[in-house]
């Protein structure tokens, strides 16, 4: 009850505050002002309670669409992880499969909460997407957070790209990081399949970077420094140890297949994420970028309160598309 009452008092906090501050980006509509200064309420008070206050309310912030009555959404167990599985209904067995590892700081999420986002993958994609229910921290290590990750999608790596399939990883914030660490770790596996493709949205590239952040951004985005700091605290035990499992300025580029990144132009991550597109430039590793301008971290997976993700999915449709 305590959840419920907090999540609406935010929500009408938010709303008041869109009266008495009418200030905005310009290129943000008031729909999705609204939900920033919701999103960044809710993780403000989150900094100083335990990581279960923000995961209880974020659950009752789930989204829904009637776009997802055109999916069929299942349940399965993969590799001993769960998952959550959404694909159209119009069709039996879609040629492309994704797999999504979704966003949180490696401590909040899930897969589950991210059924909106998963089905309108599903849909502009014409695929079956299969969302990772991984375990988070702090109650499990980095180590296994990861290692749920790896299993699942060698596994459909396995399976998949024998019958033809087009398999591509992707994840957004702590999911793109996730992502990475996949792709390493697949790469030291001799003889494993390697996605076709990734994509990350927003990807959180370097946690342990003290100048990391867009610190001017701080005030147009969810994000802030001192949110992640906390969230950095309850992941990393051990700094010169967990550097290489989360820090992905050191991963071997090499190793990566064709990507696509999206990133908001408002958002606290830019600075990593075009440091990191600037090594891979250097490393002459084929990927395309795209910045949203005044767009905040990961505004895609608020459809359809943001009226910008619908361009965002369509860009992701049609780079995958050309593979």
């Amino acid at each position: 009850m305590k959840a419920v009452f907090d999540v609406l008092r935010i929500s009408f906090s938010a709303l008041l505050d869109c009266f008495i501050k009418p200030k905005k980006l310009p290129a943000r509509s008031w729909l999705s002002e609204y939900t920033f200064r919701l999103a960044k309420q809710i993780l403000h008070e989150s900094k100083t309670k335990p990581i279960p206050w923000l995961r209880e309310r974020q659950k009752l912030l789930k989204m829904y669409s009637p776009l997802m009555l055109k999916t069929t959404k299942q349940y399965e167990v993969i590799a001993d992880v769960p998952c959550v599985i959404y694909k159209p209904s119009s069709l039996i067995e879609p040629s492309t499969v994704i797999v999504y590892l979704h966003g949180g700081g490696y401590v909040v999420g899930s897969a589950e909460g991210y059924s909106l986002t998963l089905a309108n993958l599903a849909i502009s994609l014409q695929a079956n997407v299969i969302g990772v229910e991984y375990r988070l921290a702090p109650e499990h290590p980095i180590t296994t957070v990861q290692e749920d990750c790896l299993k699942v999608a060698e596994y459909i790596l396995e399976a998949r790209q024998v019958k033809g399939n087009k398999v591509i990883l992707m994840g957004d914030s702590a999911g793109g990081g996730l992502c990475l660490a996949t792709i390493q770790s697949l790469a030291k596996l001799s003889g494993k399949h390697q996605p076709d493709a990734c994509v990350l949205i927003s990807p959180w590239i370097a946690p342990l970077d003290e100048n990391g952040l867009t610190m001017e951004h701080e005030q147009s985005d969810i994000l802030d420094k001192a949110l992640l700091d906390r969230w950095v605290s309850e992941f990393v035990l051990d700094k010169s140890k967990d550097a290489q499992l989360v820090d992905f300025r050191l991963m071997d580029l090499t190793n990566l297949p064709p990507l696509y990144i999206q990133a908001a132009g408002s958002e606290v991550f830019l600075k990593q994420i075009l440091n990191f597109s600037k090594a891979l430039n250097t490393a002459k590793i084929p990927h395309e970028i795209d910045i949203f301008e005044q767009q905040f971290h990961v505004f895609q997976t608020f459809a359809p309160l943001v009226k910008q993700a619908d361009t965002a999915f369509q860009k992701i449709t049609v780079y995958i598309s050309r593979l």
